[in-house]
């Protein structure tokens, strides 16, 4: 009985040692396995074998898989073309490693190179909301921010009417664009902006309000005898009749003003022509300055004051003025665009040149243009070498001077531009859902 109290613990030894010995032996079995299949992988790849390396690498990612590997491979299909297996390979690493930063750079930088941007907005969205942004997810994505879709169909003119709304001309009649979809086909003689769900148009000589979906629904009394009509702002509307402008409120009552000209109202502000002389009016039709102004400038949607200021033309050129008619510098600018969004950059010409300045008439961009727009969605249209293109407020060129002429864009990423064959509606990928 005393031997065997020794045999058992003896056999224990032998048995883990066993154990050990073939646990070992096993796992240098594997790995020896698991090398070879990586050096035939890459000797497969080095000879543009595709199929063959994919399979061993398949077989060393059974054993231990890992991202480095993965990416390996992704590499390996790039050298050899493989794009869309690669971004196949790619996709399914982003299922198995959810959190890992490394293949979300490696698949984003795949989805650029191939120009998939759809796929690549949608991706960087995913590593938001992950929280897993890095500074090479940042970059790339500069790289694509203004890339764009063109939609081939032409039209003959265009117009900026604001909100995402243009009309365009087709065989010498209008028709309304929102977000570059026509939603009112071209049969009108004058489109005008879209406010408080409805849109100014002329037909034939009768000039009413329709909705989206064209269909009337407002319109001028025939004791008006309307010559022009302009759009509802601010519960007022700039109606011609009998050669002069005066403002009604919606029932079509009249409110105030015999103008030679007058302009839409926003932020509670116009501009009105009287005796030759230009005033900014508020919404009570009081002049905000004593002395008329030389011009006031309007934009494509017949407005002045934006973005809380106006430009207006004193005697040695434009000035930039408050709600109250107050310079807000002593600056003189040669000519200069309105301000088309809150907080953004308005196009000004200065020394023979244009730039864009901030409310406060801080020059923003140091760059000089041969002509400018101003700013919409952070970039500004410019005109260089005889061509329209957008930069950014250091000045870049995100978008190539490559159109005859272009417009503002809309707050989801649309707009118009023009070659030698007409115009064209522009969107941006980064905006696209």
């Amino acid at each position: 009985m005393k031997g065997y109290r020794f045999l058992i613990p003896l056999l224990l030894i032998v048995m883990m040692a066993y154990s050990t010995y073939s646990l070992i032996s096993t796992n240098t079995e594997n790995q020896n396995k698991y090398k070879t299949c990586i050096r035939k992988a890459q000797e497969y790849a080095k000879q543009g074998i595709v199929v063959d390396s994919l399979e061993y690498y398949k077989n060393a990612i059974s054993m231990r898989d890992s991202v480095k590997l993965r990416i390996e491979v992704a590499d390996m299909l790039i050298k050899n073309k493989h794009d869309d297996e690669c971004v196949a390979w790619l996709e399914t690493a982003v299922e198995q490693y959810p959190e890992n930063t490394k293949v979300y750079e490696k698949l984003l930088e795949e989805y650029i190179n191939i120009e998939k941007f759809e796929e690549s907005y949608e991706l960087i969205e995913e590593i938001n909301n992950r929280g897993l942004s890095t500074k090479k997810i940042k970059k790339l994505y500069t790289t694509i921010q203004y890339k764009y879709e063109l939609d081939f169909d032409r039209y003959e003119d265009a117009a900026s009417l604001g909100d995402g709304y243009f009309s365009f001309t087709e065989k010498g009649k209008k028709g309304l664009l929102f977000n570059g979809k026509v939603i009112l086909f071209s049969r009108f003689d004058f489109i005008g902006g879209y406010h408080d769900g409805l849109i100014s148009v002329n037909l034939n000589g009768e000039k009413y309000y329709v909705d989206q979906e064209g269909n009337k629904r407002k319109v001028v009394p025939d004791s008006i005898k309307c010559e022009f009509l302009g759009d509802i702002c601010d519960g007022l509307i700039a109606i011609k009749s009998n050669g002069k402008y005066s403002f009604y409120n919606n029932e079509f009552k009249k409110q105030f003003g015999e103008y030679e000209y007058a302009s839409n109202f926003n932020e509670g502000i116009a501009a009105v022509k009287e005796n030759g002389g230009w005033y900014l009016i508020n919404t009570k039709g009081e002049k905000l300055q004593s002395k008329a102004y030389e011009d006031v400038k309007l934009n494509e949607q017949n407005i002045a004051f934006k973005n809380g200021r106006a430009f207006v033309k004193e005697e040695l050129g434009y000035v930039m003025v408050d709600n109250k008619g107050h310079s807000i510098n002593d600056v003189v600018y040669e000519d200069a665009n309105i301000f088309e969004e809150k907080d953004s950059l308005a196009a000004v010409k200065i020394g023979g040149v244009w730039t864009f300045i901030n409310k406060n008439g801080k020059r923003m961009v140091q760059n000089s243009f041969d002509e400018a727009k101003s700013f919409s969605i952070g970039i500004g249209a410019v005109k260089k070498d005889g061509n329209w293109g957008y930069v950014d407020e250091k000045g870049n060129m995100v978008i190539s001077n490559v159109f005859k002429d272009v417009k503002p864009f809309s707050k989801d990423g649309v707009t118009i531009v023009a070659d030698d064959e007409g115009w064209m509606v522009m969107s941006l990928y980064s905006f696209m859902k």
